[in-house]
């Protein structure tokens, strides 16, 4: 796709989830809403370069411009943040031993291992249903370490098991300020709304699974080992501060060798649920820098809560974002 074509024409969307399952339809769905530049993340892994190879063939024959990329959650300084990185080599043997599915598979089967008995040891029950075999496959990926997000997900089979229904309220009753918390934040996504199970399980992996939580393991790699081996892999790193941005934080990524911020999250530029991530101030002083201003929707097939292209009906980004994101990786 000429540069020329996409400074005029379309959209993109730099914040897009998926699974093996449902790729191929969301690639289509990103053709339906016009976006012209498709940023596929995955949540901490990356799959192997041939099928990675086949998600960017899918696009082209859609007139899409596929770009591979990963969401981590690293430590600067003294805090956690999300990071989207864009635009690398795929099979870069760096990045490949950070984040590809294969080379980090014995890590993520020790997690899944602790993370089962943790919820154990805490008085849960971790069973798949007898008669559900969607459940029984969830829990056998959790155990074989297949998949990354497994501390949201094990959390859920919990709250579907009525034998763990008294131990529950029990949690709720004694944490009821973390309750109050998760309610706030997210009882109103229609999502949760229609589910009130995945707001019961997003409670218990906020109770016990997020970042500092006593049932939280670290990864032994820093925000900028992400960054330094995503920039030897020539591709970009951004801040992803999805409603809970930080200005000294943002500094810290910046002065670490950052590439700049993903402003627009599920909504129109610099707004989550009304709420401004960055100021016009923050924006002036990262173009200033010569830094990327990118964003987009982050949809999740599972979830839902904002569309491919328009994120919560707002959301517009032009194509010269994509033309901007280009020119940059090459003058880096």
């Amino acid at each position: 796709m000429s540069a020329e074509r996409l400074q005029t024409t379309g959209i993109v969307d730099f914040h897009v989830h998926y699974d093996k399952e449902t790729v191929i339809s969301t690639i289509e769905l990103a053709r339906t809403r016009n976006v012209v530049a498709l940023g596929l993340i995955g949540k901490e892994t990356i799959p192997d370069p041939e099928i990675c190879r086949n998600y960017i063939a899918e696009g082209v024959s859609r007139g899409i411009d596929v770009i591979l990329g990963i969401e981590a959650n690293r430590k600067i300084s003294d805090k956690y943040i999300d990071l989207i990185a864009l635009s690398f080599d795929i099979n870069d043997k760096g990045i490949r031993k950070l984040f590809g599915k294969k080379e980090t598979l014995g890590g993520s089967r020790h997690v899944s291992q602790f993370q089962e008995r943790f919820l154990t040891q805490k008085g849960f029950v971790v069973e798949a249903s007898p008669k559900d075999k969607a459940e029984q496959q969830l829990l056998a990926d959790l155990r074989d370490g297949i998949m990354f997000e497994k501390a949201i997900h094990f959390c859920r089979l919990v709250v579907n098991n009525p034998v763990n229904d008294t131990r529950l309220e029990e949690e709720i009753s004694e944490s009821h300020e973390s309750w109050g918390f998760v309610v706030q934040k997210y009882g109103k996504r229609p999502y949760y709304i229609n589910d009130p199970l995945a707001l019961k399980a997003k409670f218990l992996w906020y109770l016990y699974f997020a970042p500092g939580k006593e049932g939280f393991l670290p990864t032994s790699d820093s925000a900028s080992d992400v960054i330094k081996a995503v920039h030897d892999a020539r591709g970009v790193v951004l801040l992803s501060p999805e409603g809970k941005f930080d200005y000294y934080q943002y500094r810290d990524f910046l002065n670490a060798g950052g590439d700049g911020i993903m402003a627009w999250h599920g909504g129109k530029l610099g707004t989550n649920h009304g709420k401004h991530d960055i100021d016009r101030q923050t924006i002036k002083e990262t173009l200033t820098m010569g830094k990327l201003i990118l964003g987009g929707s982050d949809y999740s097939p599972d979830k839902n809560h904002w569309e491919i292209g328009h994120g919560n009906g707002m959301m517009h980004i032009s194509s010269r974002r994509y033309q901007e994101l280009m020119k940059y990786r090459d003058r880096r």
